[in-house]
Order: structure tokens, then sequence, then C-alpha cells
């Protein structure tokens, strides 16, 4: 689905990104910006408020191994993150890193596509 209205598409993003934190990690970000500047696509975000943890903390045979399931997680969040932009933006992704810690507590996650996203006339 290709949408040539920034503003909206910027939205969409915003909103697929926070929909995705919420449901994975039970973070609730705030203050999420979308900026899109030709192939590329940086969201920004705030400090997130944590939700009530779900599940204790786990173990197998005496090791812990929340650290595997959170890596996972990010993984899974990862894939979600490249198919919704695809689908919002109608270009594939082909590249990207998202986690990038920055100072004051935000985070950037960083999508390259394989085109631009809004072709200038």
């Amino acid at each position: 689905m290709q949408i040539s209205n920034q503003p909206a598409i910027q939205k969409m993003i915003c909103d697929a990104y926070s929909e995705g934190q919420r449901q994975l990690f039970g973070a609730v970000r705030k203050d999420v910006e979308a900026i899109v500047h030709q192939d590329k696509i940086f969201i920004i975000a705030g400090n997130a408020s944590i939700m009530k943890e779900v599940s204790p903390r786990m173990s197998i045979r005496g090791r812990r191994i929340d650290p595997i399931l959170q890596e996972m997680k990010e993984r899974e969040y990862h894939n979600d993150m490249r198919s919704m932009l695809a689908e919002i933006t109608g270009q594939a992704v082909l590249s990207g890193q998202p986690n990038i810690f920055i100072d004051n507590g935000l985070t950037l996650d960083i999508y390259c596509m394989d085109k631009t996203v809004f072709d200038i006339p």
C-alpha cells in the first residue's frame, strides 16, 4: 500500500512501532517520532514505562534463560517491524539496526529501504 502523504506514513510507522513494543516487551513508548529521508527511516523513541512483568524470571536446570528469551523477542520485533514498514511504504526493507541507545534514554531504530520512500516529481 503506497501512500504519498508523508505525515500519514510517519504516523503509521509510529503506531506500528508503539504497538510492537507494547505487545512484545510490555513497554509503552512515549514521544515516538518517525523521520523518513529518501530511502531511510529513523524512529526515535523516548523512555519506556514498563508494564507489569507477565512471567517471572525463568530458569532451566539452574540456568537463567531470561537473556535468551529477550533476544528472541528482539528478533521477532525486528522482523515484525521490517514487514510492517514494507507494508506501510510499499518498499522492501534492505537492512535495519534497531535499539541504538542515545543519550538521555532515547533509542533509535534505523531502517534502509530498497528505494526512496517518497518519489520527488
